[in-house]
């Protein structure tokens, strides 16, 4: 018997279609996964300011949690967050579209232009009830807050 020479034509032909599809296929999971990791990295970006100003805060809160250590103020046209330790304050506060803070002797007076920027942000708030210091940031079009209890606070109306 003679072997048909059309079979010769037809695994070759099959071959390079199968690794056509495979290539498709792939070149379309890497189209894929490319926009899935540019979503994912646009929207940790756009929030990425606003956990950072929060977290800072809080952690300050924590770091001058003790008797007497805490405050909530005014500075310029601002909420401010008064931190006050051995004779020294820093006053937390947003002025000129910046997250700032201060550091300096109690009994001098400054502006709050001469706080170090951390971070940009666009307003801040600072409110307090019973125990529950809470801060709600402004930035962009976009509102985020977080609330601490610090554990030196009284409650409102209680003696420190």
């Amino acid at each position: 018997m003679e072997p048909r020479s059309g079979g010769r034509l037809v695994r070759p032909a099959l071959t390079i279609v199968l690794c056509a599809l495979y290539l498709l296929l792939a070149g379309s999971l890497s189209l894929l996964s490319g926009q899935a990791y540019q979503a994912t990295a646009h929207s940790s970006d756009d929030t990425f300011l606003p956990r950072t100003a929060l977290s800072y805060l809080a952690n300050q809160v924590r770091r001058g949690d003790e008797a007497g250590g805490l405050s909530v103020t005014r500075f310029g046209d601002s909420d401010a967050l008064a931190l006050e330790e051995d004779g020294y304050t820093t006053l937390l506060y947003c002025w000129d579209g910046w997250l700032r803070e201060l550091y300096a002797q109690t009994d001098l007076s400054f502006t709050p232009a001469d706080g170090t920027q951390i971070l940009p942000l666009d307003a801040l708030e600072i409110g307090r009830e019973g125990r529950l210091l809470t801060f709600t940031i402004r930035s962009g079009d976009q509102q985020y807050s977080i609330s601490v209890s610090p554990r030196s606070w009284p409650e409102e109306g209680e003696a420190a």
